[in-house]
């Protein structure tokens, strides 16, 4: 069975997959759980960091570029002076990258591949921490799976009850219609569905799911920096 499939990456460009509706959410503040450094504490680090996937020189440069040293994540994380000490300055400008390639960049690709297919495709970003989560790791992976099932210890906390209201009427209004604007929770500005943007760059929105307040923003979250990983990830990252 093996040889009679196709990668199933070049089934969208092929236009030889079926156009369902997906929905694709990712978290913000991810990779610091799959971190693979204990301390990134010099330009010479990061360097080393963006290396170790596969990148050449020139890349390097490039992608030192897109993401300054003001540019980190945990965005939640202030470190003490001994956290510092021991993670290095610069470790979360280093896991602001690290989640662009491994979660960030992808949910770019998919969701431009589909509409491109002619799909309709929903977006949502998750700016979500677990409750009882250290701050320095900022997202552990699947975070959203306690708010979707409405399994969250909020200990009183009507912020974190009305999100996990929120994210299990989002999912679920997407798995019976195929429409995530379907939740009916009063306030929550409607997202558009992204198949309307076929043509050239148009970015759409995406719906951003958060403690505080949740809202449609439009789809350029770290825009530069995903499209320029996306441009070479096939080349040489991660090989």
């Amino acid at each position: 069975m093996g040889t009679s499939f196709s990668t199933a990456n070049r089934f969208p460009r092929q236009g030889s997959s079926c156009p369902v509706s997906i929905m694709y959410t990712t978290t913000t503040d991810e990779a610091a759980v799959f971190n693979f450094v204990d301390s990134v504490a010099t330009d010479a680090d990061v360097r080393a960091f963006i290396a170790a996937g596969g990148a050449d020189s020139a890349t390097i440069v490039e992608i030192e570029k897109l993401y300054p040293k003001d540019l980190g994540l945990p965005t939640a994380w202030a470190p003490t002076e001994k956290e510092t000490a021991a993670r290095g300055t610069q470790w979360k400008q280093s896991i602001a990258f690290h989640t662009n390639v491994v979660e960030t960049c992808s949910h770019r690709r998919t969701v431009d591949a589909w509409k491109a297919a002619g799909g309709t495709a929903h977006a949502a970003r998750n700016s979500i921490l677990a409750p009882d989560s250290a701050p320095r790791l900022g997202s552990h992976h699947s975070v959203e799976l306690d708010y979707v099932f409405s399994n969250v210890d909020a200990g009183g906390n009507r912020a974190l009850q009305n999100l996990a209201k929120l994210m299990s009427l989002v999912w679920a209004s997407f798995v019976v219609h195929l429409d995530p604007n379907m939740h009916r929770v009063p306030g929550v500005p409607l997202l558009a569905s992204l198949e309307r943007f076929r043509s050239g760059w148009h970015l759409g929105t995406k719906l951003c799911l958060q403690h505080e307040w949740s809202y449609v923003e439009a789809g350029d979250y770290r825009l530069e920096q995903t499209r320029y990983l996306n441009s070479i990830v096939q080349s040489q990252m991660y090989n």
